[in-house]
């Protein structure tokens, strides 16, 4: 009714919080969760220690794969080879690619997610490519407003996803069996 997205988790039981795996969602989900029944304070006296670090660099691989595709999904979309799945989809889906342009460099770089307004600064010094910063910072007003923001050129952020993507992977910031998930996605472009 308010147009708000919610994602609920499965309840998790303290033995459950104690061994969750070392990720960006459950990091995101640590730093950014509300309690809706029970305890407030739940998952911060039982979630690892780990979890409050930055999640490994080879996440920034697992989001951008995320992330592509739905990009890519949108991309059809847009061309009107597929139906929307809803009448937002494929701006929504550009904005997530582009966001994940940016939190993915962080990722890579073992830097934790700085302050809102310290972002850009830091992507910069960090010695991310302005039009990526740039991409980041219109998704992320995207993200806290979302009217009055379309996707500029489909075929460059594919581009540039892309690019970054295979940049990834060739500094190894993967896993072996993600490294072949994401050889076989990139061969069937």
């Amino acid at each position: 009714r308010l147009g708000i997205d919610v994602d609920f988790s499965r309840p998790l039981t303290p033995a459950a919080v104690q061994v969750l795996p070392h990720s960006l969602m459950w990091h995101d989900l640590l730093l950014g969760h509300r309690v809706l029944s029970g305890s407030p304070d739940f998952l911060n006296c039982n979630a690892p220690a780990y979890l409050k670090e930055p999640p490994p660099r080879g996440e920034a691989v697992r989001l951008l794969l995320n992330r592509g595709v739905g990009l890519l999904w949108a991309d059809k979309v847009r061309r009107g080879m597929e139906p929307a799945p809803d009448r937002d989809f494929v701006r929504r889906n550009y904005f997530k690619a582009a966001l994940a342009l940016g939190r993915s460099a962080f990722l890579a770089s073992g830097v934790a997610l700085p302050e809102r307004e310290e972002r850009s600064a830091t992507l910069k010094t960090l010695g991310v490519d302005q039009e990526i910063v740039t991409l980041y910072e219109k998704s992320l007003e995207f993200k806290l407003c979302p009217d009055g923001h379309e996707p500029e050129s489909f075929d460059r952020l594919l581009s540039i996803w892309e690019k970054q993507f295979q940049c990834y992977l060739a500094q190894g910031l993967t896993d072996p069996e993600l490294s072949l998930s994401s050889k076989n996605f990139l061969r069937n472009l």
